[in-house]
């Protein structure tokens, strides 16, 4: 971009899935409250995102809208659109609210036994290729490590969980603001209906087979004077099960390529791997998995001196704020004990994400394993393929030795 030129920022710019910051530093200092041409406002300054993220009556998902604007009014006839609509990452208040306190409830109860199977696992796949001493660390490990322990949170019987996982891995175009085209569209409709199906029959068996896992816990919430209906469980088990594993994926090669661009931080991980704990938020908000989300205006508001019209779409680069300067201290560079600092990598207000501090667990242990296992691992190169998707970053491949 040239800032001597007007400014339209694209977000559907193939460039910025290997690398979005350049451009967000570009926008954030010269138009960081920006109007697409598209129509659509643009925030990348951390002062105006966390106002959106932190007022949830006045910027609303408002779902139907937002996907309206990316496939038009016949979206509502698409089976993901009300599927997904149930689900509580896009909710509005009051439903909000009221269903999230069960999911979150649940999550806080199962996060002990969630950390003790995902050391086990991590274990085991380290062990697995501790004769080769080589991997594809994405589909050998990021991926296997959460794609297991989400599964047993959910009680997902492990026989399905390849089965259940590539199902899942069909949904991941409706996390972006992309249009779909038609083949995308019924991959991701036939995909959720697959899901929907699998889930209705493991809460029924849940019912009869109560077990300790997150699902068992959600037929309480539906048994509730004031809970969820049973579809609603359904689209929010599998909401858990892809958020779960599918973006943990995309972190876990993440921040091990942010390591390994900058070894003084892999080196000082290796020496001491009970930094991992304290890294992950440093490494999340180095490079995001998650860049951006979206909101409505519900009135007219005024955001960083421009009037924003009532109805008007807000996208919000949460991967642009992690990088504001007036925030961070030297935020293009990575600092693994830089102590704390105020990321808004998992969100914000009402709508935090409610499954961080599982993320936060899956990315630490995958760390601790790797720092501990494979100190002395080489990337087979620090210029991977990203999958061409902009908002949810991940690795498509990445070959590693030690």
């Amino acid at each position: 971009m040239n800032v001597e030129a007007p400014l339209a920022f694209n977000p559907m710019d193939p460039d910025l899935a290997a690398n979005p910051y350049p451009a967000y530093k570009e926008l954030r200092e010269a138009d960081p409250v920006h109007q697409s041409p598209l129509g659509f406002w643009v925030l990348t300054r951390y002062a105006e995102v966390a106002v959106v993220l932190g007022d949830a009556e006045t910027y609303q998902h408002c779902y139907a809208q937002t996907q309206q604007a990316r496939l038009g009014d016949a979206v509502a006839e698409e089976p993901y659109f009300s599927r997904f609509q149930r689900m509580i990452f896009v909710m509005d208040q009051p439903r909000h609210p009221a269903l999230r306190k069960y999911v979150q409830g649940s999550l806080v109860q199962r996060l002990p036994s969630t950390r003790r199977k995902l050391q086990s696992i991590a274990e085991a796949l380290l062990d697995k290729y501790a004769a080769e001493r080589r991997m594809e660390l994405i589909g050998d490990f990021a991926l296997q490590l959460p794609k297991s322990a989400i599964g047993d949170l959910l009680g997902v019987p492990e026989e399905d969980h390849d089965s259940i996982a590539e199902s899942a891995a069909k949904l991941s175009p409706t996390f972006e603001f992309l249009p779909m085209g038609a083949e995308t569209l019924a991959s991701v409709n036939e995909s959720i209906l697959v899901l929907e199906d699998y889930f209705r029959d493991l809460l029924a068996h849940k019912r009869k087979h109560p077990g300790e896992d997150h699902l068992t816990d959600l037929l309480a919430a539906i048994d509730a004077p004031d809970g969820m209906t049973e579809d609603e469980a359904i689209s929010n088990a599998i909401l858990m099960y892809i958020a779960g594993h599918d973006t943990t994926t995309g972190a876990i090669g993440i921040v091990m390529l942010s390591l390994h661009r900058n070894p003084d931080q892999w080196k000082l991980l290796t020496d001491d791997p009970s930094l991992a704990r304290s890294a992950v938020d440093e490494l999340l908000r180095y490079d995001t998995p998650g860049q951006a989300t979206a909101r409505v205006a519900m009135r007219d508001v005024e955001l960083g001196g421009k009037q924003v019209p009532q109805g008007s779409m807000i996208l919000f680069y949460i991967g642009a704020a992690n990088h504001d300067p007036a925030v961070f201290e030297n935020p293009d560079q990575l600092n693994i004990l830089v102590g704390k600092r105020r990321p808004i990598t998992f969100g914000g207000g009402p709508h935090i994400c409610v499954g961080q501090s599982i993320a936060k667990t899956e990315i630490q242990i995958a760390l601790e394993n790797l720092a501990t296992g494979c100190p002395g691992m080489q990337l087979e190169t620090l210029n991977p393929e990203f999958r061409p998707t902009n908002l949810m970053r991940c690795i498509k491949s990445l070959n590693v030795t030690w």
